[in-house]
């Protein structure tokens, strides 16, 4: 019977000994959690990003002085040079590469319409309405801390 108060008296102690030691191990996973929220909020830029848009228009005339083709696109640029608009400097960078491409492509089919002849019959009736064109236009649709988002439109008429 001595026992029986013994075995309950360690196992009372033995159960009071554990709980400081789960709650120490759940204050130092607080901490962690705190930091890693505050290194969230440091990757956030602290204002939001300004863009410009640059046009670059080009066309052909002929000895008439009629147009034979016209092109037009838009390109981005990041108004802010810090370090916290890198990553945006980056990808609009990679963007601009891309519609360079575009652009270039397309100018060379208008000018592969134009030197076959397709240019010079549609220009009979010398109308502003059967100039070829391709123009690409870039909108902004959200721009914001985290987020930014475009529409790039391109119309063709040929």
């Amino acid at each position: 019977m001595i026992l029986l108060p013994a075995l309950l008296a360690a196992c009372a102690n033995a159960g009071k000994s554990q709980v400081p030691v789960e709650t120490k191990e759940k204050t130092e996973k607080k901490p962690l959690k705190k930091l890693k929220k505050q290194k969230e909020v440091a990757n956030v830029p602290s204002s939001l990003p300004h863009f410009l848009l640059e046009v670059d228009k080009n066309g052909e005339r002929d000895e008439g002085y009629h147009d034979l083709y016209r092109i037009a696109g838009e390109k981005l640029k990041l108004k802010e040079s810090t370090e916290e608009f890198n990553a945006l400097s980056d990808a609009i960078e990679k963007y601009n590469r891309q519609q360079e491409l575009i652009y270039q492509a397309d100018l060379k089919e208008l000018q592969n319409f134009v030197s076959s002849g397709g240019a010079g019959a549609r220009r009979n009736d010398d109308s502003e309405m059967n100039i070829p064109e391709i123009i690409s236009k870039t909108y902004i649709i959200r721009a914001d801390k985290r987020i930014v988002s475009l529409l790039n439109c391109k119309e063709v008429k040929k």
